[in-house]
């Protein structure tokens, strides 16, 4: 796709003007593993993991296996809270 028809044609004049004669290497994934953590953590409603995976571009599996995780975090902080009350 045309770079004028995603970003508009002064923003794609503007990275023309800047970067020029540089090749440009975008990631595969736009956030870091470790704030894809921390989205999961806050974004996750019970059902929305597909969502996401698609939308934050990992895969399913790999957010099931971060929601597993975060849900053994929640379990472990449980019990460690009911340990000090008893």
């Amino acid at each position: 796709m045309e770079l004028a028809k995603l970003v508009g044609e002064e923003n794609a004049i503007v990275m023309y003007r800047e970067y020029r004669g540089f090749q440009l290497n975008m990631p595969m994934r736009l956030v870091s593993s470790q704030h894809i953590r921390h989205i999961v953590e806050t974004e996750y409603d019970g059902t929305n993991g597909e969502e996401i995976a698609r939308f934050y571009g990992y895969t399913e599996r790999h957010i099931r296996r971060l929601i597993a995780e975060n849900n053994r975090g929640n379990q472990k902080k449980m019990e460690e809270k009911e340990h000090e009350s008893n």
